[in-house]
């Protein structure tokens, strides 16, 4: 199946591979590529920058992946719309496809900002979801966000819940333009 010369292979879902340790070359038609619960793969950098026609990116579970997000060559994709990460722990400077539509963070038990993602630059963001993120206190720009963002989705974030409340009303401006806003479950008009 993952033979060099198989260019028909679109979707692709490895889940639930614990002894799994790479993943072939010649993925490069790819549109959708889901990874989970891969404890010991070891992605390579040449391997997520060669999948130029990629729209959906599901990375979880994946606590071994050595790889900082910096190195995963994201920005100059130019199809890349969705994009999924969840239980990493590498959080250096990401600059991120201005194309991203859609973007989930998860279960980055130590974060305390999604600084590192430099949010200002996705222009085309339409919903962010965030959810168990327990140390998270800042996600946005001095800025703001986009008008592009129609969705804010905030879970399991105690700190970021309380600065995002609209009676605290420290970052409440910041995203009081966001038109469909969900803090644990509440939907806040």
């Amino acid at each position: 199946m993952f033979h060099h010369n198989n260019n028909a292979l679109e979707d692709l879902n490895i889940l639930g591979y614990p002894n799994l340790r790479i993943i072939p070359d010649c993925l490069y038609n790819l549109k959708d590529l889901q990874i989970g619960k891969c404890e010991n793969l070891e992605l390579q950098p040449h391997q997520l920058q060669g999948l130029t026609y990629l729209t959906s990116l599901k990375i979880t579970n994946c606590e071994n992946i050595k790889m900082p997000l910096s190195e995963w060559g994201l920005a100059r994709s130019t199809s890349l719309k969705t994009l999924t990460i969840s239980d990493y722990h590498h959080h250096h400077s990401l600059l991120l496809p201005t194309t991203l539509a859609e973007l989930f963070i998860s279960s980055f038990k130590n974060l305390e900002s999604l600084a590192f993602l430099s949010l200002q630059r996705l222009t085309s963001l339409k919903r962010l979801c965030i959810s168990s993120c327990p140390n998270l206190q800042s996600f946005l720009p001095r800025e703001g966000l986009f008008n592009t963002l129609s969705e804010l989705f905030i879970t399991y974030c105690p700190l970021l819940i309380q600065r995002c409340s609209k009676e605290k009303r420290e970052d409440w401006p910041k995203i009081a333009h966001i038109p469909y806003v969900k803090i644990d479950d509440r939907l806040i008009l």
